[in-house]
């Protein structure tokens, strides 16, 4: 992590300064951070990687140490338990915390799941349901891999009424970002009708071979993780923005999601995760939807902590772990994340 407030979070480290900050917050706070992760992946040349390389949380070294640290200085636990504690029917720990995780790449059970499982730390992973047990590729890394692998050098994109630019691998991340950025704001009919557009004009034209790199987990892998004490939560069925989608299409993107895992895992679920989840991704129509289909909590992106004597149930902040987390930035954000939250 570079910038101000990563030289400051590598000094409090050096000068041990962050278990004095643990000890002095937790006499005045008394909150539950959630931790936001997407993938556990290594990849060695980003220029190489032809996916979405801001969708990496972690190597699988970096996550391996994030979760020794939230190990040894935290108490995990799920929303299942988190549900108890404010019903009276569980102590609430020392420091608790949850781990999620959003979408449900394979990357979580192959790479993550083992650590997890390893250190007993019983984290939630938040899985698109109408993507697991398939081939397919999450539509925004589908669309990612689209212009990073095609052979043209620019293409027009009637939605935006202009010509993304394609001629390195730098500019075809900066089309990615302001194309997924453009869908994220758009009525849902119309993302539906730019990734067609998009795969019709691209239609052979795109390395599509290296779907290994980007493909969701099986149901299969995601009964082994609940069985051995993983929470499986909803992120909806399809991964629509759900403040774009229309009534119907919302209250099937939560029913039929909670209703998929449920038959699977044979355990209730109590938490969703707004796909995206930035304050314009979900709103008072969304969380009414959410807490009427029977879901207890919904999480979303916003970063912040949450305290425990005022939770928002349907409005749940969390930290971002991302891939240029490094090991001073992650403690500090843990100890003091009104700083590096």
């Amino acid at each position: 992590m570079t910038g101000k407030k990563g030289l400051l979070a590598r000094a409090l480290v050096a000068g041990r300064f962050t278990p004095i900050m643990s000890r002095l917050r937790s006499m005045c706070f008394r909150d539950l951070p959630i931790l936001a992760y997407h993938r556990v992946w290594d990849v060695d040349d980003e220029d190489r990687f032809a996916y979405d390389v801001e969708l990496i949380s972690a190597s699988v070294s970096d996550f391996g140490w994030q979760m020794e640290y939230v190990r040894r200085n935290f108490t995990p636990i799920t929303f299942a338990t988190l549900g108890k504690i404010l019903d009276g029917e569980a102590e609430c720990p020392r420091r608790p915390i949850i781990v999620t995780f959003d979408d449900g790449y394979d990357d979580n059970y192959l790479h993550a799941f083992p650590v997890l499982h390893a250190m007993g730390i019983p984290a939630t992973m938040f899985i698109s349901t109408g993507y697991i047990g398939t081939a397919k590729t999450y539509w925004y890394d589908h669309l990612s891999h689209l212009l990073l692998t095609t052979k043209r050098s620019s293409v027009f994109v009637a939605g935006l009424n202009e010509s993304l630019e394609l001629g390195d691998v730098r500019s075809r991340r900066v089309a990615t970002r302001r194309l997924l950025s453009h869908l994220k704001r758009v009525p849902n009919d119309q993302r539906l009708a730019t990734i067609d557009e998009l795969d019709a004009s691209l239609d052979g034209d795109a390395d599509r071979s290296a779907t290994f790199e980007s493909g969701p987990m099986t149901w299969q892998q995601v009964c082994e993780m609940s069985a051995a004490g993983i929470e499986i939560g909803s992120h909806s069925e399809s991964h629509p923005i759900l403040a774009n989608v229309s009534d119907g299409e919302l209250h099937h993107e939560l029913d039929e999601s909670k209703r998929s895992i449920q038959s699977y895992v044979r355990r209730p679920v109590t938490a969703i995760s707004y796909p995206v989840g930035g304050t314009t991704a979900f709103d008072n129509r969304v969380c009414a939807a959410v807490k009427s289909v029977g879901y207890r909590f919904g999480v979303a992106y916003v970063p912040g902590t949450n305290p425990m004597n005022a939770l928002d149930h349907f409005g749940l902040r969390r930290l971002h772990v991302e891939r240029y987390t490094d090991r001073a930035y992650f403690a500090s954000m843990l100890n003091l994340p009104e700083v590096f939250g």
